[in-house]
């Protein structure tokens, strides 16, 4: 089974415990060296190493040999990064009252399990991932509860916004599915639609087809090119769908295809512009045949479940968080002065830039 990776709703998040590095003559003589100082606490580097060591021998069946070395590279930033994170954020998370519930943990254990399921030897509980974490099983569930204490903390700094724009944003969820729903169909009615529409624009002029085109694909259209007035922009053979492949090349220019079906549902298709093929001429590589199409797109999909307001609104929340987590990070880092080795310098947020000097307003003569 793969290594377990302890999981927060906005960070991958695991804590560095102090441990005991080796000792003796054959010892790293830069064991001691801190690579990171954050919160009053400090990772060595032979605590560092000590644990990357661990967690590549649990994934050694994984790793191909030749990956190895960056394989330990990868883990030691992610092993810092969250060392930086926590010792700063816990530590704010608990300052502003935050706790953690048994009910806390029970939900988090819940989902983390639920990750596996479908897998290979997928585990039963919780404790069966714990049992078998490098770390030890005491880690594991530690790493649980900080993970928890981060997320809450990150949600409530994410939200200061307010609720209007959480609303807000779930309103336009809501409004989305509703949109794409009204424009899925069963057959017969996909179909229909797609005759009228081609109906509609037979009457349309040459110089006027393609506005009028992009008109009805914003207004008719399931596809996300809509928004683009349908616009699926230059292609080559066998992008496409074989259905579609064919009666988009196949089409003049200037000229709205027959609905065509294909998986998903009934299109009308508008060739744009057409490039012929070039061979290879004077160094110069050959130029396959292109096309540039316009579609409206009737779709037979099922219709989505609508979320309710509270979905919606915990949507818009994760979002929010997504958005706002890492300069709430970022911030918290700075301001904590956080040190680390040079080849991890990189971890840091950005300075923020300095302030332009203030210009002395020149003398009066």
């Amino acid at each position: 089974m793969k290594t377990l990776r302890m999981v927060g709703a906005a960070m991958a998040v695991c804590a560095i415990a102090s441990g005991c590095g080796k000792s003796g003559p054959d010892a790293d003589p830069r064991a001691a060296e801190p690579v990171v100082e954050a919160g009053g606490e400090t990772l060595t580097r032979g605590q560092l190493d000590e644990e990357v060591e661990k967690m590549v021998t649990a994934e050694s069946s994984n790793i191909p040999k030749e990956r190895a070395a960056e394989y330990r590279q990868m883990l030691a930033r992610q092993r810092v990064q969250a060392f930086m994170v926590e010792k700063v954020l816990v530590a704010k998370a608990k300052a502003a009252g935050f706790v953690v519930t048994d009910e806390d943990v029970a939900k988090r254990e819940a989902e983390v399990v639920k990750n596996f399921a479908g897998r290979p030897n997928a585990p039963k509980s919780f404790k069966e991932l714990a049992d078998k974490y490098p770390l030890g099983a005491e880690r594991a569930y530690d790493e649980i509860r900080k993970g928890i204490l981060l997320d809450k903390y990150l949600r409530a700094e994410a939200s200061k916004a307010g609720e209007a724009e959480v609303k807000a944003e779930a309103a336009k969820i809501v409004a989305a599915v509703e949109k794409r729903n009204s424009r899925k169909y069963a057959a017969e009615e996909a179909l229909a639609k797609a005759q009228a529409l081609k109906k509609e624009l037979s009457g349309a002029s040459e110089a006027e087809i393609k506005a009028k085109f992009a008109k009805l694909a914003m207004e008719n259209s399931a596809c996300p090119s809509s928004e683009r007035g349908g616009d699926l922009g230059s292609f080559q053979r066998g992008r496409m769908v074989p259905e579609f492949d064919k009666a988009a090349f196949g089409l003049p220019v200037g000229t709205v295809s027959e609905p065509v079906k294909t998986q998903f549902g009934y299109h009308l298709i508008l060739v744009t512009e057409k490039t012929a093929a070039q061979p290879a001429k004077d160094g110069k590589p050959a130029n396959e045949e292109m096309v540039r199409a316009s579609h409206i797109l009737l779709s037979t999909d099922a219709k989505e479940p609508v979320p309710t307001a509270e979905e919606a609104e915990e949507t818009a929340r994760n979002g929010q968080l997504r958005q706002k987590a890492g300069g709430i990070v970022q911030a918290a880092l700075r301001e904590a002065k956080v040190k680390v080795a040079p080849e991890f310098k990189n971890l840091l947020p950005p300075e923020e830039p300095a302030a332009a000097p203030a210009v002395e307003p020149a003398e009066k003569k």
